[in-house]
């Protein structure tokens, strides 16, 4: 069908001509699939037309107010009610790290929706892992003096694992790198998690 536009349904005695548009999506690296053999070579050919990459969630958090009015007023047309962020519940969401992308996000507010008694979703509403430490505002300074890059990196690394609970594999998600990465940073630093993940 991808090829030649055309399909024998089953059953049938004769082919159809069939003009249609195919848009595939997948969270796989499928290059990777195909050197491994794990998926078809000329089928990815076939689909990789034009390629529309995606970045996660955490990437591009200035899209989350947006997002999250998309999902709040999409939930009041389906007739749930009509909730508002507050501002302190929205900088929370932005400063997390969705490992679960747009769906975590979407059903974070669905909950939240669910579970709200008033018009505005405050932070107190929020699930415990959006309270666990108070959102950074842009009035903060990043740093105090003028530290080098190492000392820099370490204090970021050691305030993700802090912030996480010394989950790694969350800090690995968070920073962007493997885990095998993340120990060697933790080790070139001598930081320590917490909680094996």
């Amino acid at each position: 069908m991808l090829e030649h536009g055309e399909v024998r349904p089953v059953g049938a005695s004769r082919v159809l001509t069939v003009n249609v548009r195919v848009v595939a999506a997948t969270n796989r690296d499928l290059e990777r699939a195909v050197r491994e053999g794990s998926f078809r070579q000329d089928l990815y050919y076939r689909l990789n037309v034009i390629r529309i990459a995606v970045p996660p969630l955490r990437d591009r958090r200035e899209d989350i107010p947006l997002l999250a009015a998309h999902v709040l007023r999409d939930m009041a047309t389906r007739g749930g009610p009509l909730r508002r962020l507050a501002p302190e519940a929205l900088a929370a969401l932005m400063s997390y790290g969705w490992p679960g992308n747009v769906r975590e996000l979407e059903n974070v507010l669905e909950g939240l929706v669910l579970g709200a008694t008033g018009d505005s979703l405050e932070r107190e509403d929020l699930p415990a892992v959006f309270r666990e430490r108070p959102p950074a505002t842009l009035e903060e300074p990043l740093f105090d003096g003028l530290p080098s890059l190492e000392q820099m990196e370490k204090r970021y690394l050691a305030h993700v694992l802090e912030t996480l609970k010394g989950n790694r594999t969350r800090a690995a998600e968070v920073l962007g790198i493997d885990r095998r990465t993340l120990y060697r940073m933790m080790e070139r630093f001598g930081l320590d998690g917490e909680q094996e993940n």
